[in-house]
C-alpha cells in the first residue's frame, strides 16, 4: 500500500480541528457582542426607570452574562489570538503586511456605512435620545450622545480617523466605538511584535513582559498578549493536550462560570479597575478553548450565525438605541404605558431589530473584505 495513503487519514482530524477552532472563535465573539448590546439596553437605557423593570434578584442573575466590560475584554483577547494565529502557523512578514492593509479596510468600510446610517437618522430627525434621556433619567449617558450638528466632513473624519485615534465623545457618530482606539493600538502592538519576532530569542518572556506592563498600567491592551499566548498554545498543540486530560473538562466549566461571575462582580464593585475583567476575559477564552462542551456550544449553528454578524451587531445597536428604542420609550411614556412589561417588550424588539439589520448589513462586510484584498494586491504589486 502507498505510504501517502496510510498517512492521509491521520491528517484529517487535525485539519478539522484547526477549522473548528476558528469557528469557535467566531461563535464566542458573536455572543460577546450580543452581551454588549443587551448590557447597553438593560443597564444603559432603562437602568434608572421607576419602578425598576428588573428585580434585584433577576439583575444579580443577569449581570454575569451581560457584563459589558468583561465582554469587551473577551473581544480584545480574541483579537490578539486572531491577529497572530496565522503567523504562529506560517511565519511570514509579507503576510503580516497584507493582513495589516486588509484589516484597516475591513474595519473602516463597515464603520463608514454604520456612521452614515446614524448621520442620515440625525438629518431626517429620527433620533430621539435627547428627548428620551430626561424621561428615563439617563441624561449623563443617553443624553450625552450626538451633541451638536454634523456634516459630511464630520462623517468622513470620524469614520477614517477619530474612531481610531480619539476625539470628543459628543462628536462621535457612534460613541460605543471608543473600543476601536484600543483595538487599533492593540493590533499595532501585536503586529509590531510579530515583525520583530524573528529577532526575539525568548518569545514567551517577551510576550509575558508586554502583558505585565499593560496590566500594571491597568490597560485593556493586556488582553492582546493574552490572546497571543492562546494562539501559540493552540499552534503548539497545548489545548489539544489539555483536552486529553480527565480533569480539564470539569475544571474548564467551573473556571468559565467563576470568570463570568467574579469578573462582572469586580467590575461592578470597583468601576474603572479593569484588571479583574482583563484576567477574567483571558480565563473565559482559555476555558472555552480547553473544553469540548463549551467548544460545541460556541460552534453550534446559532453561535456561528451570531459570529457572522458580530461586528454589525456592535456597529448597529447604537443607531437602534438612539432611534427605535428611544422613540418607543417616548411613545409609551406619552400614552402612560411605560410599565416594566412594556420595557421588556421594547428591549426584545430592539434586540430583534438589531439582529435583523445586522444580517442585512453582511454584504457591506463582504465588500469591505474584497476592497481590502484589492488594496493589498495593488500595494504589493507597486512594492514589487
Amino acid at each position: 500500500m502507498d505510504a501517502a495513503a496510510v498517512t492521509a487519514p491521520a491528517q484529517v482530524p487535525e485539519q478539522l480541528q484547526t477549522r473548528r477552532r476558528y469557528l469557535e472563535i467566531d461563535g464566542l465573539r458573536g455572543w460577546a457582542c450580543v452581551s454588549v448590546m443587551l448590557s447597553h439596553l438593560f443597564f444603559g437605557v432603562f437602568i434608572n426607570v421607576s419602578p425598576p423593570f428588573i428585580s434585584p434578584d433577576w439583575r444579580l442573575l443577569m449581570e454575569p452574562f451581560l457584563g459589558g466590560t468583561l465582554a469587551v475584554a473577551v473581544f480584545f483577547t480574541l483579537s490578539g489570538d486572531a491577529l497572530s494565529a496565522s503567523y504562529w502557523m506560517h511565519p511570514s512578514r509579507t503576510e503580516l503586511v497584507r493582513h495589516t492593509v486588509k484589516r484597516y479596510a475591513r474595519l473602516t468600510i463597515p464603520i463608514l456605512a454604520a456612521s452614515t446610517i446614524v448621520f442620515l437618522l440625525i438629518k431626517t430627525g429620527l433620533t430621539f435620545n435627547h428627548e428620551a434621556a430626561p424621561m428615563l433619567h439617563v441624561d449623563g449617558w443617553l443624553g450625552s450622545f450626538l451633541r451638536g450638528d454634523f456634516n459630511i466632513l464630520d462623517l468622513l473624519w470620524f469614520s477614517g480617523i477619530t474612531v481610531y485615534f480619539g476625539g470628543p465623545t459628543e462628536r462621535a457618530l457612534i460613541p460605543f466605538l471608543w473600543i476601536m482606539r484600543i483595538e487599533m493600538l492593540g493590533s499595532l502592538l501585536v503586529l509590531v511584535y510579530l515583525f520583530a519576532d524573528f529577532e526575539i530569542r525568548r518569545r514567551y518572556t517577551a510576550i509575558i513582559f508586554m502583558l505585565l506592563i499593560c496590566l500594571g498600567a491597568g490597560s485593556m491592551l493586556a488582553c492582546f498578549p493574552i490572546g497571543m499566548l492562546c494562539g501559540i498554545a493552540r499552534a503548539r498543540g497545548g489545548f489539544a493536550w489539555l483536552r486529553r486530560q480527565a480533569i480539564t473538562e470539569p475544571a474548564a466549566l467551573v473556571g468559565f462560570a467563576l470568570a463570568l461571575v467574579i469578573g462582572t462582580w469586580c467590575n461592578r464593585m470597583w468601576q474603572g479597575f479593569l484588571t479583574p475583567s482583563i484576567i477574567a476575559g483571558g480565563v473565559v477564552v482559555t476555558c472555552v478553548y480547553a473544553s469540548e462542551r463549551l467548544t460545541r456550544f460556541f460552534s453550534a449553528p446559532l453561535s456561528l450565525w451570531l459570529g457572522q454578524i458580530s461586528f454589525p451587531i456592535f456597529l448597529l445597536h447604537f443607531p437602534v438605541i438612539v432611534s427605535f428604542t428611544s422613540g418607543m420609550a417616548l411613545l409609551a411614556h406619552a400614552y402612560g404605558v411605560l410599565s416594566p412589561a412594556m420595557i421588556w417588550l421594547i428591549v426584545a424588539a430592539s434586540a430583534a431589530l438589531c439582529l435583523f439589520i445586522s444580517r442585512l448589513f453582511r454584504p457591506v462586510e463582504t465588500w469591505a473584505g474584497r476592497a481590502g484584498t484589492l488594496a493589498c494586491n495593488v500595494m504589493m504589486r507597486e512594492a514589487a
